[in-house]
């Protein structure tokens, strides 16, 4: 389902490069993922708004809205990417691209 407004970035900012993100679709309201809830506690089921938005600055996807920590992080968690030799060599080199485009970034013109 589309929300209203979706090319505004509500003064939200790039994680990576702090330029405000566009978002360009929202899959609306969605539970974190994994959480394997039985059925009896569905209902109160933590929900977050899934809509991906676009950084020009730096060329990232990313969400609009972060879920909390403590909602994606708890005990019955599945996954950590610290036990993954994939996932550490993948944000390794993310950091590293990260560290270059912002030791080559470009300062902007005036627009006095």
């Amino acid at each position: 389902m589309m929300t209203a407004n979706i090319t505004e970035s509500n003064g939200r900012l790039c994680r990576v490069c702090e330029a405000k993100i566009l978002p360009f679709m929202s899959f609306g309201k969605m539970p974190i993922a994994n959480g394997f809830l039985p059925p009896d506690r569905t209902a109160s089921e933590y929900m977050f708004e899934l809509a991906p938005a676009f950084c020009r600055g730096c060329s990232t996807v990313q969400l609009m809205e972060q879920p909390a920590r403590e909602k994606m992080f708890h005990e019955n968690y599945a996954f950590y990417s610290s036990t993954s030799r994939h996932m550490q060599t993948h944000f390794k080199a993310f950091s590293e691209i990260r560290r270059m485009l912002l030791m080559w970034r470009v300062p902007k013109a005036s627009t006095r």
